[in-house]
């Protein structure tokens, strides 16, 4: 199965959960370009019941980053401190 097909179907099982989901933000097509979903990024109030949902579903989750960026030690010379950007943590 080639990366775009089996993309396609991950892609195609996860979309009803989305649609009937309360407070799912899903990432927006743009109408001109093809979208690839190596991440399929969700954001929602309620990640870690989500998460449990999918999974329990037999769709496979995981966190990009489950420390911010701006909280990761490469990145502790900057000036971001813990607070800085709390939509992602």
């Amino acid at each position: 199965m080639t990366g775009t097909i089996k993309e396609e179907k991950s892609l195609k099982n996860i979309m009803p959960y989305c649609r009937v989901a309360k407070q799912v933000i899903t990432p927006e097509n743009i109408s001109d370009a093809s979208m690839v979903h190596h991440i399929y990024r969700i954001r929602t109030t309620q990640r870690d019941k989500f998460r449990l949902h999918l999974e329990n579903k037999g769709i496979q989750t995981l966190i990009h980053y489950p420390i911010p960026p701006h909280l990761q030690k490469a990145y502790e010379h900057l000036p971001f401190g813990k607070g800085a950007f709390p939509i992602a943590e």
